[in-house]
């Protein structure tokens, strides 16, 4: 650690631009008792706990956090009137320092408790400003110049500041976002009521002819357990990590590479055969047909409700809780 984190002042005699420059960005200014309206202090103390204690050797402490090497080795340095040793020296690479002359804290982070600096910074979100655009025109009586809004564009405008580590991000053309894994959409109905979009313009005949049998990845999942044996091992929420769902042919095709979890929409328990529907359709496999799904022990149920009752996915007749975990939907 001590090779690549300074927290002491160098010797001035043997390297007088390492100290010139440590002196100049990376001495905790004079606080406490010797200047209260410092910045840092908060209720009579420093925020950042200078100064330090004196340290003969570099360390790791109970919680985690590294106590850097800070010796009484008698040196200090002249800042701001006041007198500053070892104590008072943020943390540094010395040979970035000199580099870039600028203020460059550097600290050892290895515990789980000190992720956070690798990702506060880039997660404080964009800054923003507020731009007024004005046409300036100078008054001709007297010689003043007035402002006058542009008519042609709005006063103010929402401006967005890019970063410089986001414009190097972009340029690069890094990810800005991924989702991982993918998720596929389900959607499920109950027997003839799947969802129908059309215009209020549109005349009912044109509607049917259009939709026809309105298939749907619910009614394709029944279908394609009907020609393929191996598509009867998956519930229709694993469906998707095996086959693919052909938006344009209305189809689901063997999956030949990537993965992909699929999610059921949400129903609201006083949707009540909805709902129930969508308990089974997370359980139940092999379903060929909208009857299937109320199969239990080779009885065909009336209802999804009762077939889940018989399943035992609720806790009774007359309540909405669901004792079977569906995390992964």
């Amino acid at each position: 650690m001590d090779k690549i984190i300074n927290a002491e002042l160098p010797d001035k005699a043997e390297d007088p631009t390492g100290f010139e420059a440590v002196v100049q960005f990376m001495l905790h200014g004079s606080c406490r008792e010797v200047n209260t309206s410092c910045p840092c202090m908060i209720a009579g103390k420093c925020s950042k706990y200078y100064p330090r204690d004196f340290c003969p050797y570099t360390s790791v402490s109970y919680d985690g956090y590294p106590v850097y090497r800070r010796r009484k080795d008698g040196r200090e340095a002249e800042k701001n009137k006041h007198t500053l040793d070892n104590r008072s020296v943020v943390p540094h690479n010395l040979d970035q320092l000199v580099k870039y002359q600028a203020h460059l804290n550097v600290e050892w982070c290895n515990k789980h408790r000190s992720v956070k600096y690798l990702f506060k910074y880039m997660s404080k979100g964009l800054d923003m400003a507020h731009a007024s655009v004005q046409e300036v025109r100078r008054n001709v009586n007297n010689g003043n110049m007035n402002a006058q809004p542009v008519d042609e564009i709005e006063t103010f405008l929402k401006c967005r500041y890019v970063s410089a580590s986001e414009a190097c991000w972009r340029m690069f053309a890094f990810e800005i976002q991924y989702k991982q894994p993918h998720v596929q959409h389900l959607t499920y109905h109950l027997e003839t009521e799947q969802d129908v979009f059309f215009d209020d313009s549109e005349a009912p005949d044109d509607v049917l002819n259009r939709v026809g049998d309105a298939i749907t990845t619910h009614t394709e999942w029944m279908t394609t357990n009907q020609k393929h044996e191996d598509a009867c091992q998956l519930t229709y929420a694993e469906f998707p990590t095996k086959w693919v769902w052909d938006n344009n042919g209305k189809i689901w095709t063997r999956r030949q590479k990537g993965f992909k979890i699929g999610r059921i929409y949400f129903a609201n328990p006083n949707s009540e055969e909805s709902y129930y529907l969508r308990l089974l359709l997370n359980i139940v496999k092999r379903a060929k047909c909208f009857p299937d799904l109320r199969i239990v022990d080779k009885v065909v149920h009336p209802t999804y409700k009762s077939a889940c009752n018989s399943l035992s996915l609720l806790d009774g007749d007359d309540e909405w809780h669901v004792a079977l975990n569906e995390t992964a939907s």
